[in-house]
């Protein structure tokens, strides 16, 4: 059986919250499907579509906390491009190892170079490999999203895990803090707000000139 591969992420520019990549997995088009990228789709529209689609496409979702990032963002010898390059590569490898009739990926590109990155990400697969014979087509593209359905359904996808995450912090600031934040972006002044007066809290990305 052939498959179609979408990788998207969530959370990389936030001042709070984790990163997520996602990937959504078909064995048939989803190119008919009326739907927009998660930058043009709200939350609760986002999860109703996941929810509809979860019986036909395959959802699965790689992860890096506040700390994590951090630590990337702080090393002398990693930076964010490199997470997202372990995670993408994370997830391509998890789909690709169950999954082995992939044919073609598409992937939002996170870097400027799609080129380079296309040639970081495909080495970093093929290290993550059960099988180093399997072959696939990596689609490295800027707004991959945009442009392909497959790459929209893991932008969604990888919004809706994002949120539920965040909302969760976001009710343990009002509980511990007892101070109310709005969506956790850089252009939140709650959040940067909170994130000043309470510096040490374990939610705000230390990495983050604010």
């Amino acid at each position: 059986m052939n498959y179609i591969l979408g990788i998207d992420e969530s959370g990389k520019s936030d001042l709070m919250g984790s990163l997520v990549v996602s990937g959504a997995l078909s064995n048939f088009s989803v190119d008919h499907l009326i739907i927009k990228d998660s930058k043009r789709t709200d939350f609760k529209k986002s999860e109703l579509i996941i929810n509809q689609l979860k019986d036909k496409v395959i959802f699965n979702c790689e992860t890096a906390d506040s700390e994590l990032i951090d630590y990337y963002v702080f090393s002398k010898e990693k930076n964010l491009n490199i997470l997202l390059i372990e995670k993408i590569s994370d997830c391509c490898a998890y789909f690709l190892n169950k999954y082995p009739g992939i044919i073609e990926i598409y992937v939002d590109c996170p870097m400027n170079n799609e080129k380079k990155f296309n040639i970081f990400l495909t080495r970093a697969i093929l290290e993550r490999l059960e099988n180093k014979e399997l072959e696939f087509k990596l689609i490295v593209k800027h707004k991959a999203d945009e442009l392909y359905k497959i790459v929209a359904l893991a932008s969604l996808h990888a919004k809706v895990i994002k949120t539920k995450e965040f909302l969760k912090i976001k009710e343990k600031i009002k509980n511990e803090f007892f101070t109310e934040i709005k969506n956790g972006s850089v252009s939140d002044p709650l959040s940067i707000s909170f994130s000043k007066n309470f510096p040490l809290n374990p939610y705000t990305r230390k990495s983050w000139k604010i």
